[in-house]
């Protein structure tokens, strides 16, 4: 083959200032590029998470770094993936998936209730906690304190509940008017709100509230489980996209089920774990899903 014959290269630069054509194939994609968000991570060693400061759940101490339930189990899984750094983006639950989309964190790692809704957005992990809601009030301040969720509509009380939480919508479609109802941004703010008179009731999942009011040593009226409320599972989330990186999470905290390694840690922060609830796969939580 002559030198006129040879193949001549085309330069990343040529092809940038459209000095040369790009061949029918396409131009070859750096290595880099192709990778997904699993190995981008593995390679900085370090992550962004999404969370809520909902102790027992998830938390962000004074200096930043995660804590609760949820990021807990996400540290191990991350380590065992060789991400050793985790930084946090913290916010409301309603906000949480909007960021994630925009790219301000790789993943949400806090127990968002996994709903109808939110699993046509978000691709979920096994579910990590079972809890329902729960009516809180103080004592002597309602005339009937409601025990069902018949019962709130019917009273028309003012409910305070998370803001853009799944409970949020639950209300409304339950027949709570929306006049009627509170978003405050935390459990700390809802207690707040119900001491301060904002809210009549609280509408909350129980571990959560729980831990504010026992901390607290607040005296309070509170009915759980409600027997006219479904309810639910929560556990961190991924966007869809990246499925390299959830399969690897999802991989990782089948084998901590398996091994007694998650039971144990749930125990930790209060929460015993039931065996079908262990069992359950992020696919059935969804196909079950209310709202």
């Amino acid at each position: 083959m002559g030198e006129k014959d040879m193949p001549r290269i085309i330069s990343r630069r040529e092809v940038l200032l459209g000095l040369a054509a790009v061949p029918a194939m396409g131009l070859i994609r750096p290595a880099w590029a192709q990778q997904g968000l699993l190995a981008r991570l593995q390679a900085a060693k370090s992550v962004t998470v999404g969370i809520t400061n909902f102790p027992p759940y998830s938390s962000v101490g004074m200096d930043g770094t995660p804590g609760g339930f949820v990021p807990t189990v996400t540290k191990v899984i991350m380590g065992r993936l060789g991400i050793t750094e985790i930084k946090v983006m913290t916010s409301t639950f309603g906000e949480l998936i909007p960021a994630m989309m925009a790219g301000r964190c790789d993943f949400i790692s806090t127990a968002m209730t996994i709903s109808k809704a939110r699993c046509a957005q978000v691709g979920y992990a096994d579910p990590m906690i079972a809890d329902g809601p729960c009516l809180v009030s103080l004592p002597g301040k309602l005339q009937n304190a409601p025990k069902t969720i018949a019962d709130l509509v019917k009273q028309k009380l003012v409910v305070g509940v998370s803001t853009g939480g799944a409970l949020s919508r639950y209300a409304a479609s339950a027949g709570v008017e929306p006049g009627n109802i509170r978003q405050l941004p935390d459990n700390n703010a809802l207690i707040d709100g119900l001491v301060a008179g904002q809210v009549q009731i609280v509408l909350q999942d129980h571990a959560g509230i729980e831990h504010v009011y026992m901390q607290r040593k607040l005296p309070v009226e509170v009915t759980f489980p409600i027997p006219d409320a479904p309810k639910h599972s929560s556990s961190a989330a991924f966007r869809k996209t990246d499925s390299d990186l959830r399969d690897a999470y999802q991989r990782e905290f089948r084998k901590m089920k398996a091994s007694g390694e998650f039971q144990a840690i749930s125990r930790q922060f209060g929460f015993e774990p039931a065996q079908d609830m262990v069992d359950s796969t992020a696919e059935q939580a969804c196909s079950v899903a209310e709202h």
